[in-house]
């Protein structure tokens, strides 16, 4: 028979859903008490029926504590033996991890756990690791955010459960559970557990917050501060997802992703509330890996107030090799590495073949030569796309040629009553600035006859005396297509 604490246990499962039907349960169990109770809690549910789930227990040696590690590895090993429960260890060199990264100790041995755990889950077909957060982990997460500053996210706290890369979930069904009821738990089932000593030591930040800050508040209040606290970051996570269902529903009409960045409409971001749009602005950064952890409230304010700007072309510069930078109507996310790779070393000019195909950088350009009697204009008109082209075969003085933009460029756009430069036209047409370098120049020896995608040249146009015209269409390289024939490509 269940007693309170494992009923307790069990309908906080049940109310946050935490495991799903017949899924492989890991529980990650490092010998303290609170894992031990995860241990022994599961057990005696699965024992009772309301759990019907097979375990497997994973323990991960940090090797921080020399021969006290080693004991509590051993003893991991035995209390899972003694339940019929299989393990699996493996140890972490968290020092060395810390050294080169530049890593606190506890950042470097959490993100080392959480690897060596979803590793172990994957090896033993777990789709779910239970770990032994409880009640005042949650509030001693909490008042660490509030110390460094947070938002509403922050005060959520512990969630129930995480969904990681690779759809594992991490769920805590101790969370509803204090400290101080997991002792009881453990004394009156006579079961042991094992003693950190550095759970004592102070100088981490967690501890202190454990032996100096939650005592003292707790001494001014009659209610329990843990128990408020969770209240505070279940609440808290409530508001959380409302506002991340409502960023999702936007997020299909506000954002276009694309080569690696991401490209939100500034008119449907600013419609949004705040927290909506700081929402929105994650979302964006997730997408194109964005680390989370170096963001400051000042970041996410830099990024709305360029947002309400119009100034196209400023860019905030972002921890770890990011950057967000207005481009008229659009907030751009991207890499800096990527951007990078987008400003390579371009291909100088080629000559075009006229009639024929040529090949140059990640383009087809494909020439033919029409006679104006056998050509019809209003049927072209129509299915004309900004990547084909006629002109008046007449005024083409060959060679010519293909090249991408360069500074100083300057054209005769149709439909203007005089030339200009190509850097005003693209300003002109709002072309963003990442963009621009990507524009393609067709000339001949005199002028520029098409600034490909947007305009071709007044002086080439198609009178009523043209006699001979000139198609030309580009087409991008299908790069999956290894055997495509090359044959009369120049």
């Amino acid at each position: 028979m269940l007693n309170e604490l494992e009923k307790k246990v069990a309908a906080f499962i049940k109310r946050n859903n935490l495991f799903s039907e017949k899924e492989k349960i890991l529980l990650g169990v490092s010998g303290g008490a609170d894992s031990t109770a995860l241990l022994y809690i599961l057990s005696a549910l699965k024992n009772e029926g309301v759990l019907n789930h097979p375990f497997h227990c994973a323990h991960i040696n940090h090797q921080l504590r020399g021969a006290e590690a080693e004991g509590d590895e051993e003893f991991t090993i035995k209390k899972s033996g003694e339940l019929g429960i299989p393990v699996a260890s493996e140890r972490i060199n968290v020092k060395i991890f810390s050294q080169t990264k530049g890593l606190s100790i506890e950042t470097a041995a959490r993100n080392l756990r959480i690897s060596a755990l979803m590793r172990i889950a994957n090896a033993n077909s777990c789709s779910c690791i239970a770990t032994a957060h409880q009640m005042d982990d949650n509030a001693e997460t909490v008042l660490g955010r509030l110390g460094r500053g947070t938002g509403f996210r922050g005060l959520a706290g512990i969630w129930p459960v995480k969904t990681f890369p690779g759809n594992i979930r991490f769920v805590r069904p101790l969370l509803g559970i204090a400290r101080s009821g997991i002792i009881k738990y453990l004394k009156d089932k006579n079961i042991s557990w094992r003693e950190d000593r550095t759970n004592k030591d102070c100088a981490y930040r967690r501890n202190f917050i454990r032996h100096k800050l939650m005592p003292a508040l707790q001494m001014e209040s009659s209610d329990s501060v843990s128990a408020n606290l969770f209240k505070l970051s279940e609440s808290a996570l409530r508001f959380y997802k409302l506002v991340c269902k409502n960023a999702d529903k936007i997020w299909p009409c506000a954002c276009d992703i694309e080569d690696g960045q991401v490209g939100l409409k500034v008119d449907v971001f600013n419609a949004q509330p705040i927290p909506v749009k700081i929402q929105m602005v994650r979302k964006s950064l997730s997408a194109i890996s964005s680390p989370e952890r170096n963001l400051t409230e000042e970041h996410y304010r830099k990024i709305l107030h360029l947002a309400d700007t119009k100034q196209s072309g400023k860019t905030i510069t972002l921890p770890a090799g990011y950057r967000v930078r207005r481009e008229y109507n659009n907030l751009i996310f991207v890499a800096e590495e990527k951007e990078a790779e987008k400003k390579k070393e371009k291909p100088k000019e080629k000559r075009i073949a006229v009639p024929g195909k040529t090949r140059f950088d990640d383009f087809y350009i494909e020439t033919e030569i029409l006679q104006s009697k056998d050509a019809d204009l209003e049927d072209f008109k129509k299915r004309k796309s900004p990547y084909i082209e006629w002109f008046a075969f007449e005024k083409i003085k060959p060679p010519l040629t293909v090249r991408f933009r360069k500074a100083g460029d300057r054209f005769h756009p149709l439909s203007l009553g005089k030339g200009k430069k190509v850097g005003k036209f693209l300003t002109a047409q709002k072309v963003p600035r990442n963009l621009r370098e990507e524009i393609l120049i067709l000339e001949d020896a005199q002028e520029i006859i098409w600034a490909v995608p947007l305009r071709a040249s007044e002086n080439t146009k198609i009178t009523e005396g043209t006699t001979k015209l000139l198609q030309i269409k580009i087409s991008s390289v299908i790069q999956t297509d290894k055997k495509q024939d090359t044959e009369n490509i120049s």
